[in-house]
């Protein structure tokens, strides 16, 4: 009830603010009072007439908002259950269950970081404020420093802490995915001096190992508690809220630069397919192996959850444009078969990345594909699925370039403008 309340008085400012400082259109107040009794009833906007405005406000409070309070709530439980498994592991007597303890862990940064993929299909708004600081907290990848997350964690054993000079590529979920699913017996640290007790850890037993590395997990879980806990104060309908800096004038200068700015941000698929499987796969400039592929190179390598993140990409994509409404503003302004090209091509890589997970995990994939087989394959004759699916995510690339941003009159972002699509 009380959230329905936050709603509707969101709304109704809404209406005022919409028409006195930032649309030229007249917001009729009886007609946001409809939209607010649509919204809560979960009834279909009428696509016939949907404004930017009530696509913003539709976009927080069906999409950014809850994703950000689902992140907050998960990365509570994450730190719970870390703290949980890093009693038991020091108690006198280790726990009967502690391979559920410690699978309950893992279970629960997985939870997290699924979520955050979900959010990262579009990162628009606070989690990139302040040169990023929240999305740097939560997760740094592709910028990482294995060699320095065992730093930080013998840092952590004798201090407590972090060093002041930590980087954020050594914390976040990545140290604590590092800390839970990482050989405990191998480094990335080099025998330069200034490692050695890096080194001299190695050998201690693995019981001391395993506390060590639980510690480090659970003070990186702290930092991704307290960065969710400001990303949700942030689009909270009754803190932050950024959904009303969307359409108040506050912020931005005008409804197009809020559109672009989502845009932009929407175009982080571009980062499926040229980080997370172009470079590993050998289909990108960036990998510069002389095996023509860059297994190194694959995200959530420890975890082994790699296409369970760009799955989670493409489910956030699919969420945008339905329960967010960016499709139902499509079809209001006679652009209804872009939008279900979006959602067929969404549907076949999600289908595709179902495929793809029955059969192995990305890393065994890319390990054992035939490169040649590879750069030969298309979206159509998939001689390699998993090359296969890179092609598809360079289909939506080019979807996007040639019909969603001239349905809205906008252009692609300009890191993307100049790459070889």
């Amino acid at each position: 009830m009380l959230r329905a309340i936050f709603v509707l008085l969101l709304f109704i400012s809404f209406g005022w603010l919409g028409s006195s400082q930032v649309s030229n259109e007249n917001i009729n107040l009886a007609s946001f009072k409809t939209y607010v009794d649509q919204l809560n009833s979960g009834q279909t906007l009428d696509t016939k007439g949907m404004s930017l405005d009530q696509l913003f406000i539709q976009l927080g409070v069906h999409f950014f908002e809850p994703q950000a309070n689902d992140l907050k709530s998960k990365s509570e439980v994450l730190t719970q259950s870390i703290s949980s498994l890093c009693e038991a592991l020091k108690s006198p007597t280790i726990p009967a269950d502690i391979n559920q303890i410690e699978n309950t862990a893992k279970k629960s940064w997985k939870d997290v970081m699924m979520t955050y993929h979900k959010i990262l299909s579009a990162p628009f708004g606070p989690i990139y404020d302040n040169d990023r600081e929240i999305a740097n907290g939560i997760y740094s990848w592709p910028l990482m420093y294995d060699c320095g997350m065992h730093v930080e964690m013998l840092e952590i054993k004798s201090s407590g802490h972090f060093s002041p000079k930590a980087l954020y590529t050594s914390q976040g979920l990545m140290a604590v995915e590092f800390a839970l699913f990482n050989d405990l017996s191998t480094t990335t640290c080099n025998n330069n001096r200034r490692f050695a007790k890096v080194h001299d850890w190695l050998k201690i037993d693995q019981a001391s190992k395993k506390i060590d590395l639980c510690t480090l997990a659970l003070k990186s879980s702290e930092i991704v508690k307290s960065k969710a806990l400001k990303l949700n104060e942030s689009w909270a309908l009754d803190q932050g809220n950024f959904t009303s800096k969307m359409v108040d004038g506050s912020t931005f200068e005008n409804f197009k630069t809020v559109l672009n700015n989502l845009t932009d941000a929407m175009f982080y698929f571009e980062v499926a397919k040229d980080v997370q499987l172009g470079k590993p796969l050998g289909l990108h400039k960036d990998c510069l192996s002389p095996d023509k592929k860059c297994p190194d190179d694959i995200e959530h390598k420890w975890s082994q959850t790699g296409l369970d993140a760009i799955e989670m990409q493409f489910v956030g994509l699919n969420q945008i444009f339905n329960e967010g409404g960016f499709g139902q503003y499509l079809i209001s302004i006679g652009h209804g078969d872009s939008y279900t090209n979006v959602i067929t091509l969404t549907t076949s890589i999600l289908n595709h990345i179902q495929d793809l997970k029955k059969t192995d995990t990305l890393n065994n994939l890319i390990l054992s594909m035939n490169v040649s087989e590879c750069q030969n394959t298309t979206e159509t004759n998939m001689l390699v699925p998993i090359c296969g699916l890179q092609r598809q995510v360079r289909l939506m690339t080019l979807l996007f370039k040639s019909e969603i941003l001239p349905a809205l009159s906008l252009d692609a972002p300009l890191v993307f403008q100049g790459d070889a699509d």
